[in-house]
């Protein structure tokens, strides 16, 4: 649908394939930070696992989430796989929900900290619009609120799976999001010790991001001759992965397109950059995402086997 916008865009434009690599280098530095993330989850649990079996199961995972759609996403086929490998099942699957959420708030934070660190560009720019409820918001303030709402969310869900044999039940009776919330809590109350653990893997989070962040502003200067504020693209980009973060495409293709166009142009920056600067991060994502097809046709026999059993449980 945006074709025309594309092809404009790239008219005369010469691609710099310095920037794809650097880009691509970047990209699978951030993925490699987000199994080592993961690695400590699971270790923590004092559960047999190896750095090694971490980043077997998660390029596997990776090469699932990004290019086969359906409904069985790449953390579901993490959980199998780690599942099958161990005796405390019900821990190691919590471990991928929990590695999950602390993706999303970390995701969320480093939104935050690109608002109190670029203030001077964030204060700029204009009103963001929100055509799903018709408002125009500041895009400071809606990002704060963002960072506020998760981590009051966050720490109310900790207190409450401290007491979890208390609550759970209560809370899995709550309409739509009961069975969800039960899960989180369950996967919270696993960590109950582990709190330095959480804090390091946030951390861990943060610096991932900010690595598909630059990895993202490479892939805009394959094509731009000239660049968003630093603090501009670090405001936005985070946003619009956190549309990424919603399950309806996977590997959320064309909505986290759509979202990057409406954001760059909401900011008044060129929205058709931004999909071509989607467009090379698809292409820096399908190459890490190759070295989970490696893997997978390594031990395509047993993967196979976890794919059929999460088809099943979904």
């Amino acid at each position: 649908s945006n074709w025309n916008r594309i092809a404009g865009a790239m008219q005369g434009r010469a691609v710099r394939w310095d920037s794809l690599v650097l880009g691509f280098a970047i990209c699978l530095a951030a993925v490699l930070v987000t199994f080592l993330r993961w690695y400590l989850l699971v270790w923590a649990q004092g559960l047999p696992f190896r750095v090694r079996d971490s980043l077997r199961i998660g390029f596997i995972g990776y090469f699932f989430n990004l290019l086969i759609p359906g409904a069985v996403g790449g953390d579901l086929v993490k959980a199998v796989l780690l599942a099958r490998e161990q005796q405390r099942k019900t821990v190691a699957i919590a471990t991928v929900l929990i590695d999950r959420i602390i993706g999303l708030y970390g995701l969320i934070l480093l939104g935050g900290l690109a608002t109190g660190i670029f203030w001077d560009d964030v204060r700029k720019l204009p009103p963001l619009e929100l055509p799903a409820i018709g408002v125009k918001v500041n895009i400071a303030a809606f990002t704060l609120t963002l960072v506020a709402g998760s981590t009051v969310g966050l720490l109310i869900l900790f207190i409450l799976a401290m007491q979890h044999d208390r609550w759970g039940d209560w809370v899995s009776r709550l309409p739509i999001v009961g069975g969800t919330l039960r899960e989180a809590m369950g996967a919270m109350a696993v960590y109950r010790s582990k709190w330095p653990v959480l804090i390091l893997t946030t951390i861990m989070s943060i610096a991932g991001h900010v690595g598909f962040v630059l990895a993202l502003r490479c892939g805009m200067a394959v094509v731009a001759s000239s660049l968003p504020p630093t603090g501009v693209h670090f405001m936005i980009v985070p946003l619009g992965l956190m549309v990424g973060a919603v399950p309806l495409t996977p590997g959320g293709f064309g909505t986290v397109e759509a979202a990057m166009q409406g954001l760059f142009d909401s900011a008044e920056e060129d929205g058709a950059m931004a999909l071509l600067m989607m467009l090379a991060f698809r292409g820096m994502q399908v190459l890490v995402a190759i070295v989970g097809m490696l893997y997978y046709l390594a031990s395509r026999r047993e993967t196979r086997r976890a794919l059929a059993e999460a088809t099943t449980s979904s």
